[in-house]
């Protein structure tokens, strides 16, 4: 990326997450648009939950835009609320779900882009 890019977070539609049910994804920043990172809006519906997974090269940060959740690390679940968030190094297992009543709400950034 030589300049600036915008992106606008209402231009965009949420998507199904291709394999995980009751979990919405916009994708605002790609490969395309940004070969360093790409930068995600994650809804997770009351009771949804983000199986635990590892991301063998990335880099993740989140940061919880609203509701209530657990997060699963390695040493040990932690509850997390809107203005919290995380930095997940690369092939650390990871997951969350979601404790609360409304959705929960991520931005998520990976380094190297997930897509």
């Amino acid at each position: 990326m030589d300049r600036p890019h915008l992106y606008r977070s209402a231009t965009v539609d949420w998507q199904p997450h291709p394999t995980l049910r009751g979990i919405r994804v916009k994708s605002l920043e790609k490969r395309a648009t940004w070969p360093e990172a790409s930068v995600t809006l994650v809804e997770v519906d009351a009771g949804g939950v983000i199986e635990l997974h590892v991301h063998q090269e990335n880099y993740e940060s989140a940061y919880v835009l609203s509701g209530d959740g657990l997060l699963h690390v390695p040493e040990g679940d932690v509850t997390i609320k809107a203005g919290d968030g995380v930095t997940i190094p690369p092939q650390t297992l990871h997951g969350l779900e979601n404790t609360g009543s409304e959705p929960m709400r991520i931005l998520a950034v990976h380094i190297p882009p997930l897509m």
